[in-house]
Protein backbone atom coordinates (compact mmCIF):
# COMPACT_ATOMS: atom_id res chain seq x y z
CA UNK A 1 0.00 0.00 0.00
CA UNK A 2 1.55 3.20 -1.19
CA UNK A 3 2.16 6.48 1.46
CA UNK A 4 -0.42 8.30 -0.85
CA UNK A 5 -3.31 5.58 -0.45
CA UNK A 6 -2.57 5.40 3.36
CA UNK A 7 -2.64 9.57 3.69
CA UNK A 8 -6.29 9.37 1.54
CA UNK A 9 -7.32 6.91 4.04
CA UNK A 10 -6.27 8.89 7.24
CA UNK A 11 -8.30 12.15 5.53
CA UNK A 12 -11.22 10.43 5.06
CA UNK A 13 -11.34 9.29 8.71
CA UNK A 14 -10.94 12.56 9.78
CA UNK A 15 -13.73 14.15 7.37
CA UNK A 16 -16.12 11.77 7.96
CA UNK A 17 -18.35 11.67 11.05
CA UNK A 18 -19.29 7.97 11.07
CA UNK A 19 -15.67 7.25 10.98
CA UNK A 20 -14.67 9.16 13.79
CA UNK A 21 -14.56 6.18 15.96
CA UNK A 22 -11.44 4.96 14.54
CA UNK A 23 -10.13 8.07 14.90
CA UNK A 24 -10.71 8.04 18.01
CA UNK A 25 -9.38 4.36 18.86
CA UNK A 26 -5.88 5.70 17.39
CA UNK A 27 -2.78 4.90 20.17
CA UNK A 28 -2.26 8.17 21.05
CA UNK A 29 1.89 9.47 21.99
CA UNK A 30 3.04 8.45 24.79
CA UNK A 31 -0.20 7.60 26.73
CA UNK A 32 -2.08 4.81 25.01
CA UNK A 33 -1.63 1.30 23.20
CA UNK A 34 1.41 0.84 20.85
CA UNK A 35 2.37 4.15 21.81
CA UNK A 36 2.45 4.42 25.48
CA UNK A 37 6.37 4.03 25.91
CA UNK A 38 7.21 6.29 23.16
CA UNK A 39 7.65 10.22 22.69
CA UNK A 40 8.68 10.44 26.46
CA UNK A 41 12.46 10.63 26.01
CA UNK A 42 12.84 10.49 22.51
CA UNK A 43 9.93 13.67 21.87
CA UNK A 44 8.28 14.84 25.03
CA UNK A 45 6.34 17.73 23.80
CA UNK A 46 4.86 15.31 21.17
CA UNK A 47 3.21 13.47 24.15
CA UNK A 48 -0.48 13.30 23.25
CA UNK A 49 -0.06 15.06 20.16
CA UNK A 50 0.16 12.06 17.78
CA UNK A 51 -2.99 9.50 17.12
CA UNK A 52 -1.28 7.52 14.94
CA UNK A 53 -1.14 3.43 13.74
CA UNK A 54 2.66 1.75 13.70
CA UNK A 55 3.33 -1.05 11.94
CA UNK A 56 6.82 -3.10 10.73
CA UNK A 57 7.44 -5.86 7.89
CA UNK A 58 10.86 -7.30 7.32
CA UNK A 59 13.47 -4.22 6.88
CA UNK A 60 10.52 -1.62 7.68
CA UNK A 61 9.08 0.62 10.22
CA UNK A 62 6.02 2.37 9.50
CA UNK A 63 3.89 4.89 11.25
CA UNK A 64 0.84 6.84 9.99
CA UNK A 65 -1.63 9.22 11.74
CA UNK A 66 -2.28 12.46 12.72
CA UNK A 67 -0.02 15.24 14.70
CA UNK A 68 -1.83 18.32 16.29
CA UNK A 69 0.62 21.63 16.23
CA UNK A 70 -1.00 24.58 17.49
CA UNK A 71 -5.05 24.57 16.34
CA UNK A 72 -4.01 22.25 13.30
CA UNK A 73 -4.06 18.57 12.48
CA UNK A 74 -1.37 17.13 9.79
CA UNK A 75 -2.23 13.82 8.61
CA UNK A 76 1.83 12.00 7.94
CA UNK A 77 2.71 8.89 6.45
CA UNK A 78 5.92 7.77 7.38
CA UNK A 79 7.63 4.43 5.57
CA UNK A 80 11.11 4.00 6.42
CA UNK A 81 12.29 1.22 4.31
CA UNK A 82 15.32 -0.79 4.80
CA UNK A 83 16.37 -0.26 8.53
CA UNK A 84 17.76 -3.59 9.23
CA UNK A 85 15.98 -6.48 11.03
CA UNK A 86 17.88 -5.86 14.14
CA UNK A 87 16.01 -4.25 16.88
CA UNK A 88 18.63 -1.31 17.42
CA UNK A 89 18.14 -0.53 14.24
CA UNK A 90 14.45 -0.61 13.58
CA UNK A 91 14.38 0.72 17.38
CA UNK A 92 16.73 3.79 15.98
CA UNK A 93 14.48 4.47 12.84
CA UNK A 94 10.98 4.95 15.59
CA UNK A 95 13.26 7.21 17.37
CA UNK A 96 14.16 9.24 14.36
CA UNK A 97 10.06 9.10 13.29
CA UNK A 98 9.65 10.36 16.86
CA UNK A 99 11.76 13.48 16.98
CA UNK A 100 10.51 14.12 13.54
CA UNK A 101 7.07 14.06 14.94
CA UNK A 102 8.18 16.79 17.89
CA UNK A 103 9.34 19.12 15.02
CA UNK A 104 6.16 19.08 13.95
CA UNK A 105 4.66 19.25 16.83
CA UNK A 106 6.37 22.18 18.35
CA UNK A 107 3.87 25.35 19.27
CA UNK A 108 4.48 28.06 17.12
CA UNK A 109 5.23 31.14 18.83
CA UNK A 110 3.90 34.14 17.13
CA UNK A 111 6.48 36.58 15.43
CA UNK A 112 9.34 34.40 16.29
CA UNK A 113 11.15 33.03 13.57
CA UNK A 114 10.40 28.61 13.72
CA UNK A 115 12.67 26.85 15.21
CA UNK A 116 15.96 25.45 13.42
CA UNK A 117 15.04 21.50 13.48
CA UNK A 118 17.84 19.54 15.82
CA UNK A 119 21.17 18.54 14.45
CA UNK A 120 20.26 14.70 14.62
CA UNK A 121 19.88 13.12 11.51
CA UNK A 122 17.27 11.21 10.73
CA UNK A 123 18.63 8.21 9.55
CA UNK A 124 19.44 4.88 11.10
CA UNK A 125 22.95 4.49 9.43
CA UNK A 126 26.11 5.07 11.14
Amino acid sequence: VSAVTVSQLLLKIKSEPRLKVIYDSLPISGESGALIGRYNSTAPQAVGLVRAKTGSIRNTVSLAGFATSGDKDYVFVVLADGVGRTRSLQDAARSAIDRMLGTITKPVVSGLTPPVPENIPFTTTP
